[in-house]
């Protein structure tokens, strides 16, 4: 394993669509330098979600942990805010034991947490989230979403009215502070991740290839989840008396395609081919969503988008010898 030439900390994000190949790359990178690796992806962080998220075989992370996966239940609510202090977390130890603080994965909303800073705003309330879960249940995601707009329509107009994970957090942030989510965007100071561990922050993401590959890429994993069992594994899921299809886990691309075929005892071939065609199109789309914001991300530079044959001994190089973010960039 090659050792860093000198002493700078440094902080390395290696974004891109599903199916693009960052978690070969990221383990290629941690085979030769010294590296934590925290995952950046909003469902492994879910126990039980594996087949459907091309979660790391365990066999992978035993060698190659990564931090941020398996970390809560699928009944369970995980914000954007709790990936953050949790990352903050992660990452402040790297550095401090000399290690490069690696990021991978392809959840955009955690990104520009981590990269550009976050409000610091009270913890999620367990109990607030399930009373307004057990109010969902009587006047639907509509009704929730009237209430914030009543309370925080700045906030509102933001947040789209089905993205019940948001609307849930802003709601709780002014159950708990008694000030609308959209004024504490406004008051309180934001750190990008440069400034708040005094670190260099390297950008690469995976974008430069034909959309077609990535399609067939897609396809092609996905057709090896199913024989792997996806369906037999949403199937148990369904079984957690707590879970249910509205659940932020389930909400997941794959998983809220697969839920209603799950519940059918016997289903027949031609159901579950619609089931996969639908799964596949909802993958799609998701990276073409990916793709879309990585490409317009201002703080990620041209030489820094990479096609799926990176080299990862590229990467070290130019962490080696090209600067990064400083702080009050």
């Amino acid at each position: 394993m090659t050792t860093l030439d000198h002493p700078e900390r440094r902080i390395v994000t290696l974004m891109g669509p599903t199916g693009s190949g960052k978690t070969a790359l990221a383990i290629a990178i941690a085979e030769r330098i010294p590296t934590t690796l925290i995952s950046v992806d909003s469902a492994m962080v879910f126990r039980g979600l594996d087949i459907g998220t091309a979660k790391p075989p365990r066999s992978v992370l035993a060698n190659y942990p990564h931090h941020l996966i398996d970390v809560c239940e699928p009944e369970d609510s995980f914000s954007v805010a709790d990936f953050y202090h949790e990352a903050n977390r992660r990452v402040e130890d790297a550095l401090n034991c000399g290690k490069v603080a690696l990021l991978v994965g392809g959840s955009h909303m955690y990104f520009k947490s981590f990269i550009r800073g976050l409000v610091d705003l009270p913890p999620a309330d367990k109990s607030f989230r399930m009373q307004l879960h057990e109010r969902r249940k009587q006047i639907g995601i509509q009704g929730v979403y009237d209430e914030l707009q009543d309370v925080d329509p700045l906030a509102a107009n933001q947040i789209h009215p089905h993205n019940y994970a948001r609307i849930e957090r802003a709601l709780e942030v002014y159950a708990l502070t008694k000030l609308p989510i959209s004024k504490h965007w406004e008051q309180q100071s934001i750190q990008t991740a440069g400034n708040r561990f005094n670190a260099s922050v390297y950008e690469f993401a995976l974008t430069e290839f034909p959309r077609n590959e990535l399609h067939e890429r897609l396809r092609l994993r996905l057709s090896k989840m199913f024989e792997h069992g996806f369906v037999e594994e949403v199937r148990s899921l369904r079984k957690r008396s707590s879970l249910t299809s509205a659940s932020q886990s389930m909400q997941t691309v794959g998983y809220k395609q697969l839920w209603d075929l799950a519940g059918t005892k016997h289903p027949s071939s031609r159901e579950v081919e619609q089931a996969q065609d639908q799964v596949l199109i909802a993958t799609r789309r998701t990276a073409r969503r990916q793709l879309i914001w990585l490409r317009s991300w201002p703080d990620l530079s041209r030489d820094r988008q990479l096609s799926f044959d990176a080299s990862p001994d590229e990467i070290i190089r130019t962490i080696h010898t090209r600067g990064g973010q400083r702080a009050n960039t």
